[in-house]
């Protein structure tokens, strides 16, 4: 059967039935497999509609077979309601048992899902329950590796990065630059200028650094950088292979030629040392008994010996200028202080060579040039 309305006017329907107070006005009944109804916009026209609803309560509701079940519902505001949820949204989506509550499939070069906002409005909101311990917000199943991002938040006009995590867990915040995998990364701006400060946390499996020798910046798990190369950085690394993990603090500027400043604390026993340097609460002591050349770990301690001491070269061992060497003879008999091929000035006086500490005696070495060092003392000749 067809029925046709007034195709001139298109003011009328092509079937009207009005239905008594309490009752339906039209109820289809469908066949196993078929639909009960089907609606075909004319072709022909442009512009036709499929379903026009003027009603003032529910514009447009489908249910299940007993009645029971909403599946779709249109109120007369426009408001469309999937399931069963509340009807307060524009849209509202309430899922089955272990299934979402909507799916969206983006096509080529295509968003799966776009929302825009109104002045002085927020685009989007997710809500949970009010239970503690079932309250879960937001969920994001994206990225394998530092190449992929599983989040990214810009400014409106997508100029600007805000907030990006990478598919391995990098965070960059503010626009700042992910160096590698395992980052925070933050970028603050001190003024409307250039000059800028960044925060950098790498957590790194591998620390190689070796204090003093400027290698640091590399292993940080912590960086601080401002403009012009300028930073402060702090990490931890063994200061010998099969130590435990030396924790260290280094400042530096000038990227192009930087200057650095380290300080170190080694739980080996090395304590803490600034440039090299070792601090300590006291003055340490090496005991020997036998001839003795001075090492590294020397440095800033006391040396009783009965025997003689010679200060190692510069060239095999680089104290930093300002180290200081205490020597007490607690033998018998006179011992000598000697230096290997640098200069030692006596002090007062200004002779250099071989000096010799007197029983009881106690002489300390300072060094003041890469390859000298000035000695004074009680005792010492």
């Amino acid at each position: 059967m067809r029925l046709f309305g007034n195709a001139v006017q298109n003011l009328y329907a092509a079937l009207s039935i009005t239905a008594p107070s309490g009752y339906v006005a039209l109820t289809l009944t469908g066949s196993s497999g078929q639909s009960a109804l089907s609606v075909f916009g004319n072709s022909a026209f442009t512009g036709n509609v499929g379903i026009v609803s003027q009603a003032s309560g529910q514009a447009l509701a489908v249910n299940n077979n007993a009645n029971t079940l909403q599946y779709l519902y249109v109120n007369a505001t426009g408001g469309v309601v999937i399931g069963n949820p509340g009807t307060n949204y524009g849209l509202s989506v309430a899922g089955g048992a272990s299934l979402p509550a909507l799916y969206a499939q983006a096509g080529a070069g295509q968003f799966a899902l776009s929302v825009s906002g109104v002045a002085s409005q927020y685009s989007a909101q997710v809500s949970s329950v009010t239970t503690s311990g079932v309250s879960f917000g937001l969920s994001i199943l994206a990225g394998t590796n530092f190449s992929d991002t599983s989040l990214n938040v810009n400014n409106a006009a997508s100029t600007a990065q805000y907030f990006n995590i990478r598919g391995d867990g990098s965070v960059a915040i503010g626009g700042a630059t992910q160096n590698g995998p395992g980052c925070l990364s933050i970028l603050k701006s001190l003024t409307a200028a250039s000059t800028s400060q960044s925060v950098q946390h790498a957590l790194l499996s591998s620390y190689q650094a070796v204090p003093g020798t400027g290698a640091f910046l590399s292993n940080a798990y912590l960086y601080v950088g401002g403009s012009g190369g300028n930073y402060l950085a702090f990490g931890q690394n063994p200061i010998t292979a099969g130590d435990p993990y030396a924790q260290w603090i280094q400042s530096g500027f000038n990227s192009a030629s930087p200057t650095y400043y380290d300080i170190a604390l080694n739980p080996a026993g090395g304590g803490v040392t600034i440039n090299g340097n070792p601090i300590y609460a006291g003055i340490p002591q090496n005991n020997q008994t036998s001839n003795y050349t001075t090492v590294l770990s020397d440095a800033n301690k006391h040396i009783q010996s009965t025997n003689n001491v010679t200060i190692a070269a510069n060239s095999s061992v680089a104290y930093p200028i300002g180290t200081a060497i205490t020597f007490v003879n607690s033998g018998g008999s006179a011992i000598s202080i000697a230096i290997n091929s640098d200069t030692m000035y006596l002090s007062p006086g200004g002779s250099t060579g071989t000096r010799t500490l007197a029983t009881y005696g106690i002489a300390t070495a300072l060094k003041t040039g890469s390859t000298t060092w000035r000695i004074s003392g009680t005792g010492l000749s």
